[in-house]
């Protein structure tokens, strides 16, 4: 069973991570052009939106999947297959598994969404969305997993 208190520090926690991506875009259209306080805007909500269903597909699965090699995850949590209420015995004993999904989610959206201050003015929308999809499975999903699966070689 899960702890109340636990559950309602990490939902807390994803909700704050959350409220930075609208902040992050704030801040980024601060420091730009007014032409582009807009398109920053709606930039990192469209990043938010395109990392939440890969991550929803198989991000999630890549990291925290059983590792093959501590290299990469497999597919067995694909689409949310086996992330429910029932915690999970190493990642958040005291939680329930899909807690610990949208606060993994919650970092997953807001790192690319860093990047966006960068290239605002210089990169087409479509090369936005491409560069996204790219640098969540290229670069976040291997690195988080190393790091963050119990058995990826750097944790």
């Amino acid at each position: 069973m899960f702890d109340k208190p636990d559950t309602l520090w990490v939902m807390i926690s994803a909700i704050l991570v959350m409220f930075m991506t609208p902040g992050l875009a704030f801040f980024y259209s601060g420091m730009m052009k007014g032409d582009n306080s807009v398109l920053i805007v709606l930039y990192c909500f469209i990043i938010y939106c395109i990392v939440t269903v890969l991550w929803f597909l198989f991000g999630f699965s890549l990291v925290f999947g059983t590792s093959q090699g501590g290299f990469i995850g497999n597919f067995e949590y694909a689409c949310n297959i086996g992330v429910n209420i029932n915690p999970h015995s190493f990642y958040g004993p005291t939680i329930p598994f899909s807690m610990f999904f949208f606060f993994q989610l919650m970092f997953a959206c807001i790192t690319p969404a860093l990047i966006v201050g960068t290239i605002i003015g210089r990169m087409k929308f479509k090369s936005l969305i491409i560069f996204t999809c790219l640098w969540l499975i290229l670069v976040y999903i291997p690195i988080a997993h190393w790091m963050w699966n119990e058995n990826g070689w750097a944790f």
